[in-house]
């Protein structure tokens, strides 16, 4: 091996990544788990067209049971995507694409074509603490009492099949430019179920990948206050990886296990590409208009936010005091986590809408952000509001497709 090659020393590695050589990959591969949380129809439908086939949509837990089923419901759920996973690697249905990196080129709703680079990610080069200086960060708070269910599935786990997309701040694409360029024969391509929308995938292997190296070693040179990568989405559940790799180090892990789980498979894509835009996550909240309206005018400040607002089938504004100069979503999620109602976070406006027209909730509409503020935002404030923005509609989510072995 070329000591040149040495990403390691970026926290970004090609890895041994799994892949089905059989199964039909529209039926494998799987939306994210914490999308359509509160539309029943999408999973209860996806859950018949998959059918016996094998897909990863039996080995994870979608966050909609988490909200309207019971504790013991969900835990015969974790229980059965443990053995799901332990039954599909055991049967040996995965193929290795040895230290490889997938360069992925994904169609979105708005008709672009989303580059991205699926390899590994140091889970010692990342701290999602409020503040951290670390190499990789989150941009928007964790909330830890969402990590147990996750850390449970995950240490019971063979292997890891991630949704989790990273930025990189890539004005010139260089390191995607390269990725296109460089030598690799083409894993899949198919269409996405739910959206129709193709994903194609190239492998590359480290010994073909020094274009990408040159890139991320330059980008990396000029990385502002040592900041190289932020959490795009995912960021529970690379906050679980860390979690679960932290608790083997003080547990005496061996260390053939500490290498294993030291690393999370995820897909690197450019914070800078147009192709990829950056949503609004809004707000559904479980209380009445006129009461969130009286509350809000309980709060002082010198500055105006206002905010459209679906009460039922009615368009209204909800104005809230606070200090100027702020994020609107920060304001907004402030606002809601003192007043204690509770929320739910929805990606689609014309889903809100729907939503919004049942009785005793509240749809609020936050603006679009501005990429362009992100990773010095997050530089400067230390962490984002939690669900400030969303990569894209929930059609363009990153599905789970690649796995890694993680035990």
């Amino acid at each position: 091996m070329q000591s040149y090659l040495d990403f390691e020393a970026f926290g970004f590695a090609p890895a041994d990544i799994l892949l089905p050589p059989n199964a039909d990959l529209r039926k494998w591969s799987v939306i994210a788990v914490d999308q359509y949380t509160s539309e029943k129809e999408y999973w209860d439908s996806l859950y018949e067209y998959v059918g016996n086939s094998p897909s990863i949509l039996n080995m994870v837990l979608p966050e909609y049971y988490l909200e309207h089923e019971s504790a013991s419901e969900n835990a015969l759920r974790e229980k059965n995507a443990a053995e799901a996973i332990r039954t599909f690697v055991s049967n040996g249905m995965l193929d290795v694409l040895a230290d490889s990196f997938v360069y992925v080129e994904r169609e979105q709703s708005s008709g672009g074509i989303r580059q991205g680079i699926v390899g590994m990610f140091d889970l010692e080069k990342y701290d999602y603490t409020p503040g951290s200086k670390s190499l990789i960060r989150a941009t928007e708070e964790t909330v830890e009492s969402r990590l147990p269910p996750r850390m449970r599935i995950r240490e019971d786990a063979e292997v890891e099949f991630p949704h989790i997309l990273i930025l990189c701040d890539d004005a010139e694409n260089a390191i995607f430019n390269a990725a296109k360029m460089a030598k690799g024969n083409m894993v899949y391509d198919f269409s996405l179920y739910g959206s129709d929308q193709r994903i194609s995938g190239k492998q590359i292997e480290r010994k073909d990948a020094d274009g990408i190296y040159k890139e991320l070693k330059e980008l990396y040179k000029n990385a502002p206050d040592g900041f190289l990568f932020a959490m795009g989405d995912g960021n529970h559940s690379l906050a679980t990886a860390k979690a679960v790799y932290e608790k083997k180090k003080k547990e005496g892990a061996s260390e053939e296990e500490l290498s294993l789980a030291r690393y999370a498979l995820a897909e690197l894509i450019n914070i800078q590409d147009e192709s990829v835009p950056f949503e609004p996550i809004h707000r559904l909240v479980m209380a009445d208009f006129d009461e969130i309206e009286e509350k809000a005018k309980s709060l002082d400040g010198n500055a105006a936010y206002v905010y459209d607002v679906l009460d039922g089938g009615k368009e209204k504004t909800l104005t809230i005091l606070s200090e100027p100069g702020l994020l609107p979503v920060a304001v907004m999620q402030k606002f809601l986590d003192q007043m204690g109602w509770r929320v739910d976070y929805i990606h689609n406006a014309s889903a809100l809408k729907k939503l919004a027209a049942e009785q005793h909730t509240t749809g609020i509409l936050l603006p679009k952000p501005d990429r362009s503020l992100i990773f010095n935002s997050v530089s400067v404030l230390g962490v984002l509001p939690r669900k400030t923005f969303s990569l894209g509609h929930a059609e363009d989510k990153r599905y789970y497709l690649e796995g890694r072995k993680i035990k």
